[in-house]
């Protein structure tokens, strides 16, 4: 009787599993060999298959989502994003120049600002649910792509070297811890605001109306007849 020999991929579900498990030839005692593991010992892998013992079907083997950094939808919405957030902060600091030696009220207010939404917009998400779906597409679109380029680090670090150059050691100091320490109470602010609206929207929000019970269905037909 020709020996069994255990193919190097497995199969599970599908109709290619159950043929298999229908046609798999029974060893020299009679008994059919497992169908997963090594030198006739089973292997319990934990996973939510419903047949766990049944080999993998190769043509219904689910393949692993693409990261997000190589999905060009998710890509686009961060790209939509910063196409709107850059050009308001370019606005912004052209509205509001600075002089060589002055400190940099327009960056500086512009970083606050993008702290303070980002830190709402981020615990307002955690809030509503997992990170998927359209939450997702928020999160990238509104917090990586517009207030990813409406913020700006960068721009920070030129003008606090721009201030050493001009002998401006102090005010250049100030300007770089001040910006770290004020975004971080920003996004402080953002975060407890949107907390506390969550918390509001679900006092003001009415429960849910409760399924009847039909247990007493009867009794209350026959009270009401």
């Amino acid at each position: 009787m020709p020996r069994f020999t255990q193919r190097p991929f497995r199969y599970r579900t599908g109709p290619v599993g159950r043929l298999l498990t229908r046609c798999r030839r029974a060893g020299p005692d009679g008994v059919r060999p497992p169908l997963s593991g090594t030198e006739g010992r089973l292997v319990t892998v934990p996973s939510a298959d419903p047949f766990p013992t049944l080999p993998v079907d190769p043509d219904l083997s689910s393949r692993r989502p693409r990261p997000m950094h190589l999905q060009p939808g998710l890509i686009g919405l961060v790209l939509l994003g910063g196409a709107v957030g850059a050009p308001v902060r370019y606005a912004i600091s052209r509205a509001w120049p600075t002089a060589t030696d002055g400190f940099p009220w327009a960056t500086f207010v512009v970083n606050l600002i993008g702290a303070v939404a980002l830190g709402a917009l981020l615990e307002a998400l955690a809030r509503a649910g997992p990170d998927t779906g359209g939450r997702r597409a928020i999160r990238l679109l509104m917090g990586t792509g517009l207030l990813g380029a409406f913020t700006t680090y960068s721009t920070l670090a030129v003008e606090a070297d721009l201030l050493v150059r001009a002998h401006a050691d102090t005010r250049a100091v100030l300007y770089a811890v001040g910006s770290v320490a004020a975004g971080l109470l920003a996004s402080l602010v953002g975060i407890v605001t949107a907390a506390g609206g969550h918390r509001a929207l679900v006092r003001v929000r009415p429960p849910a109306p409760a399924a009847p019970d039909r247990s007493t269905g009867g009794d209350d037909m026959a009270t009401d007849r």
